[in-house]
């Protein structure tokens, strides 16, 4: 038998931590995901923000309507630089498609890092995510938490551009 425990250092996992159903919390999430909106998750610090986004990631996979990827964004603290920081973001992307756990998902990891234009700042993450997605037989949704970590202006403008552009594309 495993004992739970409180968790206030980082995702939880309901077998061995307490916490409240965050999948019934928020349930009209889906609902915009159906709809091909994108949305943001704002609440206070140790609310289950990234608890709920990798439960949510799972319960999609699950369902097979969709695949459904987790991106921490953490690694891109404290990158001024956009080059650099869109470069990190394509690893954080091949990553979390490698432990994905899904065999599709994973054989696409680091397929695209030679594309043409995956050296431009301004449109790799796009090149990336568009070829990506048109090379899947199902529609990708992706979670990109910790975007609080891209808050310096450039490559916080540069991210939000290129996902604006594949938002408005589909």
């Amino acid at each position: 038998m495993t004992i739970k425990a409180f968790n206030a250092a980082g995702p939880c996992f309901p077998s061995v931590h307490y916490l409240l159903p965050s999948l019934e919390r928020l349930s009209e999430v889906v609902s915009l995901i159906d709809g091909n909106y994108y949305f943001v998750i704002h609440s206070p610090r140790q609310s289950g923000k990234t608890t709920y986004l990798n439960l949510l990631a799972k319960k999609i996979n699950s369902k097979g309507v969709y695949y459904a990827l987790y991106c921490s964004l953490e690694l891109l603290d404290g990158i001024y630089d956009d080059y650099k920081s869109m470069k990190r973001l394509i690893y954080i992307l091949n990553s979390a498609l490698r432990s994905s756990g899904i065999p599709i998902l994973k054989e696409k990891a680091y397929k695209y890092d030679n594309l043409p234009g995956m050296n431009d700042e301004s449109s790799m993450v796009q090149i990336f995510l568009n070829t990506l997605c048109l090379d899947l037989d199902k529609e990708l949704v992706v979670f990109f938490d910790e975007a609080d970590c891209l808050s310096y202006e450039a490559p916080l403008i540069t991210f939000l551009q290129q996902i604006r552009w594949l938002i408005t594309s589909v």
